[in-house]
């Protein structure tokens, strides 16, 4: 697949025609502008729905093919679980709505007169390519040569990109994806010339005028007068095709002018309310970390007992409750000590991969090594850095989640000792039920050499407010006000004072406010979101 063809490039005919033209491929396709800049407000829209990533949006391009263009003047969204992310990876089920989705365009007024052109979908990763799911989608869906499917590509930094995948004359799928032109955000600024967003009504006569655009023009191939070109620069390995007109320097804006002249709105809360982070992230960020005295007590203890040669530890908590944060701030400790640790976070793995982990993390010799050869380099590593005086660490993750035959390893490798102590200091990171795992007989000796716990519990009422307030702080925003004390009181009695639900709710509203233009979040944008949002009731007046 091409990842970016050099010579395929954009041009603009009017404020309401885009052109798209790659040199091999079948055909050249022209979007009303004003398509790209609704599916521009869909993408964020979804985007921004929650804050660890968003919902993916998709569906169905629709236009006319005359000759070797095609005209794409409306869309349709397809309503199918994509929308619940993070990949538009059409099941079974999915591929019925798709379908009914295509059939009903038969009858769709609006659609009246033009056929389905392709497919649009929304990813949050780099690649504009498709996937081989969204290949086959591709294939089945939209066999014809001429078909296109547009990959938008959203990222909380960069602006909205797309890829455009083509076939070319063999059949082949080729993506085009030139570095700055074509941004949505930029298309959807020269469309509406930095208007408000249009009401469904003149969405819908917008489209209605420019599809009358599209049907009144002859059906012919593009003007390629040169000052209708915004070229994309060629590599520098590759020179300018026979074909292209010449590049002329004139009074024509730029791509990369018309984005810095372009006063774009904030793309994100963070960048809204004028923080230097997310505030409410839902990965694990050190930054972060809010020392209640139960989290800076659990903290305390795993550290000096690591450093002590004390064998195996166990953090517990309820999901969200913040094991994850202690992990990482007790991964920037130890860093400060010279310890060494290997780091199990994917709990769903087999014994033999389990020795793989460890001889990574550790660089223990791993060309063709077996289950013993692994423990004859780990426990030589093991008494050298003891005798050096320096500890060494097996940190794990989500360890409810561990078989029984991992765990049993993992007991074994603990029990590896000399006169100073454990040679491998072990930390469980796992939910309560964790130690009813314990209770069977292969298990027993690992529950009894557990001596030292550390628990996590829900925050209260004031360690809420505190912690929102320290996320704020370490975010840029201290004395914060966008959350109002009653505010703060009500997220706590919905989360019951889980910092991962703070976090998420919290995110939300930041998210809210961003897109309703205020600075301070209300009551009643909590009972909105807690409508999709699964916690407690409103508040009982």
């Amino acid at each position: 697949m091409d990842r970016g063809d050099q010579s395929a490039r954009l041009v603009e005919k009017s404020a309401s025609t885009i052109v798209w033209r790659g040199a091999s491929a079948v055909a050249e396709v022209q979007f009303a502008a004003g398509v790209l800049a609704e599916i521009a407000e869909l993408a964020m829209s979804g985007y921004r729905r929650y804050p660890w990533g968003g919902v993916e949006i998709g569906g169905v391009l629709f236009g006319k093919k005359a000759s070797e263009t095609v005209y794409i003047s409306h869309f349709r969204a397809a309503q199918c679980e994509h929308y619940h992310g993070p990949a538009f990876e059409l099941s079974e089920k999915d591929c019925g709505a798709f379908e009914r989705l295509l059939a009903s365009a038969v009858e769709d007024e609006e659609l009246a007169g033009l056929a389905p052109a392709g497919w649009y979908q929304t990813v949050s990763r780099r690649d504009l390519g498709l996937s081989e799911d969204a290949r086959t989608l591709f294939h089945r869906f939209f066999p014809e040569p001429w078909q296109v499917a547009m990959i938008i590509g959203r990222s909380k930094q960069d602006p909205l990109s797309i890829g455009l995948n083509i076939r070319d004359s063999h059949g082949r799928v080729e993506m085009h994806s030139p570095a700055q032109e074509f941004t949505l955000d930029a298309l959807q600024q020269r469309h509406l010339g930095g208007a408000a967003p249009a009401t469904a009504t003149q969405s819908t006569e917008r489209r209605a005028a420019e599809k009358a655009a599209f049907t009144a023009e002859p059906l012919q191939p593009p003007s390629t007068a040169p000052t209708a070109a915004l070229e994309l620069p060629a590599a520098a390995s590759t020179p300018p095709a026979a074909t292209e007109p010449p590049d002329v320097k004139s009074t024509e804006p730029t791509a990369v002018a018309l984005l810095a002249a372009v006063s774009l709105p904030p793309a994100t809360p963070s960048s809204f309310f004028g923080l230097k982070a997310d505030a409410f992230c839902t990965h694990p960020d050190a930054q972060f970390f809010y020392p209640s005295p139960q989290h800076r007590e659990a903290l305390a203890i795993l550290f000096h007992r690591i450093r002590s040669n004390t064998g195996f530890l166990v953090l517990l908590g309820e999901p969200g409750t913040g094991k994850s944060i202690v992990l990482e701030c007790l991964r920037d400790l130890l860093k400060t000590q010279a310890t060494h640790f290997a780091v199990l976070l994917n709990s769903k793995i087999s014994v033999a991969e389990f020795f793989e982990l460890i001889a990574h993390d550790f660089r223990l010799p791993r060309a063709g090594a077996s289950k013993t050869a692994t423990l004859i380099a780990l426990n030589e590593y093991l008494l050298e850095r003891s005798r050096t005086g320096q500890a060494t660490a097996l940190v794990v993750d989500s360890a409810e989640k561990l078989s029984t035959e991992v765990l049993e390893e993992i007991e074994l490798l603990g029990n590896l000792e000399n006169r100073d102590g454990r040679l491998l200091q072990v930390v469980f990171a796992a939910q309560p039920g964790f130690e009813r795992r314990l209770d069977v007989p292969q298990l027993r000796g690992l529950k009894q050499r557990l001596m030292f716990r550390a628990r996590l519990e829900p925050l209260d009422a004031i360690e809420t407010a505190a912690y929102i307030e320290h996320r704020m702080a370490a975010a840029g925003l201290r004395s914060q006000s966008v959350f109002p004390r009653p505010v703060i009181a009500e997220i706590h009695r919905r989360t019951h004072g889980v910092p991962r639900a703070i976090n998420a709710l919290c995110g939300l509203l930041l998210a809210g406010c961003q897109e309703l233009g205020v600075k301070t979040a209300e009551i009643g944008m909590l009972e909105r979101i807690t409508d999709d949002f699964t916690l407690d009731a409103p508040v009982q007046s």
